[in-house]
């Protein structure tokens, strides 16, 4: 009995013939292969022109922008207590638990600056860092922009669209960019953004010293019992060291890793990146417009040739006029007979 080829494929090398590519498939490609081949001059020309176009557009024409960053490393109050109480030789526990504290609140460090994040990005922040500054028309309109004309959200969205805050979890430090196409313009803007976080977290903090020392002097005021009055105090001379700390204290809210600093080199644009995926891009627009155009006539011929070879199924003219005019009289007669 003869196996089936599929079978012999099976017992002579051990694998399925599925496996193998299929010659329809080769074929196939083949043929893709050599309609491009024919229009690879066409092809590469002008993925050429495009890249050059775009580097010598991005190089000339375009503006280039510059990036300024800094380094910042969020401090959670309980950090900033014991960063000082260390310093100054144990106020609230010492060098040592200071340094303990600095440890545990090290797990708080993630929330603190996504806190940070929210505040710089937020609405309120940016248009009160607009109006400090005056950076409405200082950026708006150095751009080409007019702010006068601007809704005060498009202000928003334009100064907030350039800055941008990231948070590594490895360091627990959080990157702050700002971009421009000043490059001293970028690097003060930036230094703006972050003294505006530092007074906003400062004036919170003395705020909320204030309130709290406010609360706890008229507790001790009508509180007769001693141990409790003494407790009392020991909390009020901690919330009126967190208003100095506050207020005297240069890093508050965080230590600055790296300040304001501008790269020598632009962000952006890159003139080399951006031909050269161009380039990749215009030929694979344009091999696939010229595979699917060869398609569509090979289609359209196949379709011209069913049509031109259809034969009918039934032949519309009356029996008798099927005979011929010329035929002898038996063939005539043979061909009325009935099938």
């Amino acid at each position: 009995m003869e196996l089936n080829p599929l079978a012999r494929g099976r017992e002579a090398d051990g694998r399925l013939l599925i496996d193998r590519p299929h010659p329809a498939a080769t074929v196939e490609m083949l043929k893709q292969w050599r309609i491009l081949s024919h229009h690879w001059k066409l092809i590469l020309g002008v993925a050429f022109v495009v890249a050059c176009s775009i580097v010598l557009y991005d190089h000339f024409l375009a503006t280039w922008t510059y990036q300024a960053s800094a380094v910042i490393m969020p401090m959670t109050p309980d950090q900033a207590d014991a960063q000082t109480s260390g310093d100054s030789g144990g106020i609230l526990g010492g060098g040592t638990g200071g340094l303990a504290s600095m440890l545990l609140g090290q797990g708080d460090n993630e929330m603190v600056a996504e806190n940070y994040m929210a505040i710089m990005n937020s609405y309120d922040f940016t248009m009160n860092l607009v109006k400090r500054y005056h950076l409405a028309s200082r950026l708006i309109a150095k751009d080409g922009g007019d702010p006068a004309t601007m809704q005060p959200y498009a202000i928003y969205q334009w100064i907030n669209g350039n800055f941008d805050a990231e948070y590594d979890y490895k360091s627990g430090n959080l990157s702050l960019t700002y971009i421009d196409p000043d490059p001293a313009v970028a690097k003060e803007v930036l230094g703006y953004y972050l003294q505006s976080l530092q007074d906003k977290l400062r004036a919170e903090e003395i705020n909320s010293a204030t309130v709290a020392a406010k609360s706890l002097e008229d507790e001790v005021a009508h509180t007769s019992d001693t141990l409790l009055q003494q407790q009392l105090y020991e909390l009020l001379a901690h919330q009126i060291q967190r208003q100095k700390l506050a207020q005297m204290q240069a890093d508050f809210a965080f230590k600055m890793i790296e300040p304001p600093m501008v790269p020598d080199f632009k962000y952006s644009p890159h003139g080399a990146k951006s031909g050269l995926l161009a380039g990749f891009i215009v030929v694979f627009l344009m091999s696939t417009y010229i595979l699917v155009r060869a398609w569509l006539r090979q289609a359209s011929a196949h379709l011209r040739a069913s049509d031109s070879n259809v034969i009918p199924l039934t032949d519309p003219a009356p029996r008798d006029e099927r005979v011929p005019r010329e035929a002898s009289p038996v063939v005539a007669e043979k061909l009325r007979l009935p099938y």
